[in-house]
């Protein structure tokens, strides 16, 4: 990948949205409903944040677990134009190189970083004024 350098204010960050999880409501106390619409409420919130991040041309680098349900994203009109990156997670098994949608990764993502079974060790260098920093989606 190339030598990706950026100012601070060029680039914005994202992890672990997990559109269509409705678990993820419960297990990290997200402030909606634990049903399937208030799991439609949160992905639209997202969604919706998304937009406003991309129409701001910014890099966005998402630190993996994009999409849980990827048809929750397959069945929005929306994608965004601006360049993006993605560092695969453990839940991102369907956008490795053979998985069923890939495709729509791409939709949404400039450029895929990785593979969902290295995880842990899948990591992204960029320089933002001067600091190097590491992208991973371990913490």
């Amino acid at each position: 990948m190339e030598n990706l350098t950026f100012k601070h204010d060029e680039v914005l960050f994202w992890s672990d949205t997990h559109f269509g999880h409705q678990n993820i409501i419960k297990y990290c106390s997200r402030p909606f409903e634990f049903s399937p619409e208030g799991t439609e409420a949160m992905d639209l919130v997202m969604l919706n944040a998304f937009r406003e991040a991309d129409a701001t041309g910014k890099t966005i680098f998402h630190l993996g677990d994009f999409v849980f349900r990827p048809t929750t994203l397959k069945n929005t009109t929306w994608r965004p134009t601006g360049k993006h990156y993605i560092i695969l997670g453990n839940h991102d098994k369907h956008a490795n190189v053979d998985g069923k949608y890939r495709n729509l990764y791409q939709e949404y993502f400039h450029h895929i970083i990785g593979h969902s079974d290295n995880w842990k060790t899948e990591t992204c260098t960029i320089d933002v004024d001067g600091l190097e920093i590491l992208l991973s989606h371990d913490p």
